[in-house]
């Protein structure tokens, strides 16, 4: 069995003569018939772009919407936050605080463990002039 042969380039003769068809139909319109459809296809069009237009409006709402919501957790989340950093600088202060403390202390143990005659050199030259009492006080500078 022999195949038929297929007519053209292979592909079958569907909708070849369709726009063909058009145009014979819309050259055989008069003026009002044709002024009549390009009318119904502009308003088709301007349907379509009416609806594809109100998609776009509602799409951009919705986005406002949510930046809305995003911009309003974003102010909670600052205020929140607020307290933390309040708190790192307290204990930045208290760090301040606690080394500056530490280091009076350092001061005042090595001034208690130093001798006499190394607090006050002219104390202890005074020291040897008075009575005993204004010796003790010349010698606890």
């Amino acid at each position: 069995m022999s195949r038929p042969a297929l007519a053209g380039n292979g592909f079958s003769s569907f909708g070849q003569g369709t726009s063909t068809a058009l145009l014979d139909e819309a050259a055989s319109l008069g003026n009002e018939e044709l002024w009549l459809f390009a009318l119904a296809a502009g308003s088709l069009v301007v349907v379509l772009l009416a609806v594809l237009f109100g998609l776009v409006i509602a799409t951009l709402q919705r986005i406002d919407r949510h930046a809305a919501r995003t911009h309003t957790a974003g102010k909670q989340i600052a205020q929140n936050t607020v307290g933390l950093w309040a708190l790192d600088q307290m204990n930045r202060d208290l760090v301040a605080i606690r080394d500056a403390a530490r280091g009076a202390e350092r001061a005042h143990i090595q001034r208690r463990h130093r001798s006499p005659a190394r607090r006050c050199p002219e104390s202890r030259r005074l020291a040897g002039r008075f009575g005993a009492r204004r010796r003790q006080e010349l010698l606890a500078c």
